[in-house]
């Protein structure tokens, strides 16, 4: 192979690395815009969305763990002044929630219910 060879496929194997780390890129964003969020979680109103759908199903654990992790990234969701609350009729389910959790012994889920109870009801957490 003589030096000019070498060079051509030296830039070859540069120009290919080239436009497989700009697929990887371009794939990456493309999740990351689709879920919405720049951190790998999906976005707030994605895991209400989710937590509702879980309700309605009747996967109350699965919902109730959703709502928290929703409450979690934005508080204000549990803040009666804000635009975003989510209503008298979520804080009504929520006591609910965590009465039947807690007589049927779901822990996990009474924990999440009962998170969600204190910050509707002005505690930390």
């Amino acid at each position: 192979m003589t030096l000019m060879r070498r060079s051509e496929v030296l830039e070859r194997l540069a120009v290919a690395l080239i436009v497989v780390c700009a697929a990887g890129a371009l794939w990456y964003f493309s999740q990351v815009i689709s879920a919405g969020t720049t951190d790998g979680k999906i976005g707030v109103e994605e895991t209400l969305r989710k937590a509702a759908s879980a309700e309605s199903s009747g996967n109350l654990s699965l919902a109730v763990n959703l709502y928290r992790k929703a409450i979690e990234e934005k508080p204000t969701l549990c803040d009666p002044k804000a635009p975003d609350f989510l209503g008298e009729e979520f804080e009504e389910k929520v006591d609910a929630w965590v009465k039947e959790f807690r007589a049927r012994g779901m822990k996990e889920a009474y924990r999440d219910a009962s998170y969600i109870y204190r910050k509707l009801h002005g505690g930390c957490g």
